[in-house]
C-alpha cells in the first residue's frame, strides 16, 4: 500500500491533531503539517507513527509551486525545497529509510493538495538545501 490523502476521523483528529493527512496504513505512518503559512510559503511537516503518534522525522518545506508551474508552462505544479530536518536520536539508524518515506509522503501530499487532479500534476522535491 502507498500513501494516500484522507480526512481524519474525529477520533484520529483528537488524537493526532489537524484534519487531513497522507497516510500509509500498511506501514503505519502518516504525514501531517503542523504549520502552513500562506504568506511565507512555509510548511512544517512531521512524519509520525500511526500506532503511537511518535515523531519519526520533522522537516520544513518552502513551497515553490508558482515558480515551478511557470517554468513548465502549466497551471498546476508542486515544488518543495526541504530543509531544517530533525530526526530524533533514537531514529538515526533508520535515517535513509525515513527520508525515503518522507519524500514519498510529500509527493502524495503535493499531488492531492491541488484540486484532487493527480494525473496532470508534476511534483518536484529538492531535498535538504539551505533557504
Amino acid at each position: 500500500m502507498a500513501f494516500k490523502f484522507e480526512y481524519k476521523s474525529e477520533e484520529d483528529e483528537k488524537k493526532f491533531g489537524t484534519s487531513t493527512w497522507v497516510i500509509d496504513r500498511e506501514r503505519e505512518v502518516f504525514l501531517a503539517h503542523e504549520y502552513f503559512g500562506r504568506e511565507d510559503n512555509l510548511i512544517k511537516f512531521r512524519l509520525c507513527s500511526y500506532l503511537d503518534g511518535k515523531l519519526l522525522i520533522k522537516v520544513d518545506a518552502r513551497d515553490r509551486c508558482a515558480e515551478y508551474a511557470q517554468s513548465l508552462n502549466v497551471k498546476t505544479a508542486k515544488w518543495y525545497d526541504l530543509y531544517n530536518t530533525f530526526i530524533p536520536e533514537e531514529m538515526m539508524l533508520k535515517k535513509a529509510e525515513l527520508i525515503a518515506l518522507l519524500v514519498e509522503a510529500i509527493d502524495e501530499y503535493g499531488r492531492t493538495r491541488v484540486n484532487e487532479r493527480k494525473s496532470d500534476i508534476s511534483v518536484k522535491i529538492t531535498p535538504f538545501r539551505d533557504k
